[in-house]
């Protein structure tokens, strides 16, 4: 194999040590390098030329194939099988930890309220895509139960019609011109609830304001009836109020109260029994 070829392989920065690994693997094994990198060659006395020719070519290989971040955890190897194994310890235990987290991230993924479906699919398919790069690769099928399962209540319509979908139309790319079609159709929906719930509101402002316009036109229209002057009632009359407040040292008069009770009694009368003057 030509040396040109193996040096267009991406250095290892300590990422997606599974698919480097592999790489690795393939480059070692087309150079007749695995076997003294993976240990399964020993040095012998019958040996000792070839093997010591091959273990600085594996080591110069896999240097060169590191960042210096993790040409660091090597510089005290003295053979390739030591440089191999000592990546292994570290990335591999790095990795099954890494598989558990993202596996419990994809679990546990909900869309998040603030983003839109396009944004939803693209976390839920990176956090696919990490897994697979672990050596964990999930089917589209989990892919998509993951995707459904993960929406609020207001797709319930689309996660109800999806299962009716014929298996052949059932893709990623399907279901995500439905959810998309239908966020389409929530927003306007949103959209023409807000303006009936402005209106509304603006109604009841309005009600309110001719409600006590009403009341003061009724005011200027009708007598007291304490005083029987116009503009206000007896509860707003101030000589009632006045007389009513000389006498209250001596308790309230109750005769002057019920009198101007009675007033009032009468007076809302004569006003419900009076035609509208619109």
């Amino acid at each position: 194999m030509n040396e040109q070829k193996i040096f267009t392989l991406q250095k290892f920065d300590g990422s997606n040590f599974q698919l480097w690994k592999f790489q690795m693997e393939l480059f070692l094994d087309g150079n007749d390098l695995l076997e003294v990198t993976n240990g399964i060659m020993k040095k012998t006395e019958a040996n000792a030329a070839t093997w010591d020719s091959k273990n600085r070519k594996a080591k110069m290989f896999i240097a060169s194939k590191l960042e210096y971040n993790q040409l660091q955890h090597v510089i005290n190897c003295s053979t390739a099988s030591e440089m191999w194994l000592k990546l292994q310890v570290l990335n591999q235990q790095k990795s099954e930890t890494s598989v558990h987290l993202l596996q419990q991230q994809f679990f546990d993924y909900k869309m998040d309220p603030n983003d839109s479906i396009a944004a939803h699919i693209t976390k839920v398919e990176t956090l696919s895509k990490q897994l697979k790069e672990l050596g964990f690769e999930q089917s589209e099928t989990s892919i998509i139960t993951k995707i459904l399962c993960s929406l609020p209540s207001s797709y319930r319509n689309v996660i109800s019609a999806w299962d009716s979908t014929s298996k052949d139309q059932r893709t990623v790319n399907e279901l995500t011109a439905r959810l998309l079609k239908e966020e389409a159709l929530l927003k306007q929906w949103e959209s023409e609830i807000s303006k009936q719930d402005s209106l509304l509101a603006k109604g009841k402002r309005k009600f309110k304001q001719n409600d006590k316009t009403s009341i003061e036109d009724k005011k200027k229209k009708s007598n007291c009836g304490y005083c029987k002057r116009r503009g206000h009632w007896w509860r707003e009359c101030r000589k009632w109020l006045s007389e009513v407040g000389k006498e209250s040292n001596d308790h309230v008069n109750v005769s002057a109260t019920k009198q101007a009770s009675s007033a009032f009694s009468a007076e809302l009368k004569k006003i419900s029994e009076k035609p509208n003057d619109n």
